[in-house]
């Protein structure tokens, strides 16, 4: 099962980076990246240029696959 690329708000009306199908959810990429539940699965090039694929990662949790463009995480590297 995939979860759909893009943000999400909670109960609150705060922005989620991801929102995952079993529930959980990541505010930050950098949340994302250090919980140890999710693990990198790989990238999947776009039509076009590299910035138009997705990082793919495996919620093991509940082994849904998420996927987070490569312009979201491209954003979080030029920041920091």
């Amino acid at each position: 099962m995939s979860t759909t690329i893009g943000t999400d708000t909670d109960r609150e009306g705060d922005t989620m980076l991801k929102r995952c199908g079993c529930g959980a959810a990541w505010r930050t990429l950098e949340h994302l990246l250090v919980d140890p539940a999710v693990s990198l699965l790989g990238f999947q090039p776009g039509p076009g240029a590299e910035t138009e694929g997705a990082y793919l990662f495996n919620h093991l949790t509940c082994g849904n696959t998420l996927a987070l463009r490569e312009n979201t995480v491209g954003a979080f590297r030029r920041a920091n």
